[in-house]
């Protein structure tokens, strides 16, 4: 279980070191919505990652029942995924249009997953932080649908 959430945790860094790279690119284009935006879904992931630690540490104290993840959303599947996000977003010159599309698929993917893991574990706590984090990914998805929704505009006044 420790690695479970611990594996969980690397996957939420790796999420917000992708909101970083691209809250940094926003800054350097003087973007200061997607500046703000990108900075504030990075500490989002970050709170994430502190929240599946403080459960790892919890779970050495208890033991907790999960049916084992699926292939695709296992964390160290995950966890390469979001890797080789942050390497795509590092190494390419993307759009604005283009980031909220990552952001976008990355943040589903993640919906999906929190969403399954509610399911799979039968702890009370555990579904708590799993449904959390789902609600989490929830308003991620939002937001970044509604400055999708408004991008026509926004270019429209630069």
């Amino acid at each position: 279980m420790i690695k479970f959430l611990t594996a969980c945790a690397h996957v939420e860094e790796m999420a917000a070191q992708i909101y970083r790279t691209m809250r940094q690119k926003a800054v350097a284009e003087n973007q200061a919505d997607l500046d703000k935006l990108w900075g504030e879904m990075a500490a989002d992931e970050e709170a994430h990652a502190q929240q599946l630690r403080f459960a790892a540490r919890l779970s050495r104290e208890r033991v907790f029942d999960l049916v084992e993840p699926s292939q695709a959303a296992h964390p160290a599947a995950l966890l390469k995924r979001t890797e080789l996000m942050l390497d795509y977003v590092r190494s390419k010159k993307l759009s604005e249009l283009e980031m909220l599309h990552i952001a976008d698929e990355l943040e589903r993917d993640f919906q999906k997953i929190h969403t399954s893991y509610t399911l799979q574990f039968q702890d009370p706590s555990m579904k708590k932080t799993f449904e959390a984090l789902a609600k989490a990914d929830d308003q991620h998805v939002a937001s970044l649908q509604e400055v999708i929704r408004r991008f026509p505009k926004r270019l429209a006044t630069k």
